[in-house]
């Protein structure tokens, strides 16, 4: 997968390579019998 770039950042001060994480998020629910690894219904925990 390829995403689009929006931003380009500058090269490294270092030479090593940057390490990237990349979050995905979605509204909406799967159906049957597909489910996500991990959700999150959007109320906080206490």
């Amino acid at each position: 997968m390829k995403p689009l770039i929006l931003h380009a950042s500058n090269k490294t001060t270092n030479g090593k390579k940057r390490r990237v994480i990349r979050l995905e998020s979605n509204k909406h629910k799967l159906t049957k019998p597909l489910n996500w690894l991990e959700y999150w219904n959007g109320k906080a925990s206490v």
